[in-house]
């Protein structure tokens, strides 16, 4: 793979080169939670706060996982009149029209108030908003991507797959390349988990690598590797809309064997959960196709 492809199969999460060369010695550091305690750890982190992307989260863990919460300086005085101490270490994170934002942890401030999430740590949701899963549903049509309701067995949930497509379909935008099948008398929360874990698999590159090279091939992930990043996306984003599953459960029964979390990437975890999470707030553009080459039939 040279580096043009790579700049491809990373347009999916639209980074640019210089972010990515910013986060590479940040996320080399991801290896330290390869280890079933600490990717807990990062898992319950990363869906805490909601106000930042998981992105943004990825990073501020990776660089403090024991910060309680954090803001810019200037957002712990205007919304909290909080100051930041003089002494006080800042962390990056990266936000738009700007190559770095500079954030510090409550413990680095003094003041009075506090952020409400740490004092009342422990919300109860349980219910999506339905605007949420709406505009995922829509925005998979940007990937091509046809959602199906079938009745399944009891331990189906759903199901992800390639369509058949033939050399000549190729760069044209109007046909589907995947389709999503998911349990029919699910409820709309249970929907909305599926069809997270399934998209995960995909733009993960579980099932291969895609014929226009919106991202790379990963198929060669052991089973439980593959299921450990697309339930880790799940959740995050999941827990982050309000819904509260067994991912949990779920996420310990694959993390048995270290070789499965060596091969975990919290990096692309963190890119596909965002991703996912701006399909349910957000239009998202139709991908580009790649242009099918000229036939030498002629």
């Amino acid at each position: 793979m040279n580096a043009s492809d790579n700049a491809i199969q990373y347009s999916l999460f639209e980074d640019n080169e210089a972010n990515k060369r910013t986060l590479d010695e940040l996320f080399h550091r991801s290896v330290n939670l390869r280890t079933s305690e600490k990717f807990m750890q990062y898992i319950a982190f990363v869906k805490k706060f909601k106000q930042y992307s998981i992105f943004n989260n990825t990073l501020v863990y990776l660089q403090n996982p024991d910060v309680s919460y954090y803001a810019t300086a200037s957002h712990w005085y205007n919304e909290f009149g909080r100051l930041v101490m003089p002494n006080a270490r800042p962390m990056v994170i990266l936000a738009p029209m700007t190559p770095v934002l500079f954030v510090y942890d409550l413990e680095d401030t003094e003041g009075e108030n506090m952020p409400e999430m740490l004092e009342n740590p422990f919300p109860t949701e349980g219910t999506l908003d339905v605007k949420i899963f709406d505009k995922t549903i829509s925005n998979c049509n940007s990937f091509a991507i046809d959602i199906t309701y079938e009745d399944m067995s009891r331990f189906k949930a759903g199901i992800i797959a390639t369509t058949l497509l033939s050399a000549d379909n190729i760069g044209d935008k109007d046909k589907l390349k995947y389709r999503i099948l998911i349990k029919s008398d699910f409820t709309t929360e249970q929907k909305y988990a599926t069809l997270c874990h399934e998209l995960a698999h995909l733009f993960l590159g579980h099932l291969g690598d895609d014929q226009d090279e919106w991202w790379e091939d990963r198929s060669k992930l052991s089973y439980n590797a593959k299921e450990l990043e697309a339930e880790a996306v799940s959740y995050l984003v999941c827990s982050r809309s309000g819904i509260w599953s067994k991912s949990e459960d779920y996420l310990s029964q694959y993390i048995r064997d270290a070789h499965d979390l060596r091969n975990v990437s919290i990096e692309l975890v963190s890119k596909v959960a965002n991703q996912i999470e701006r399909m349910g707030s957000e239009p998202i553009p139709i991908r580009k196709r790649k242009k099918p080459k000229p036939s030498r039939n002629k």
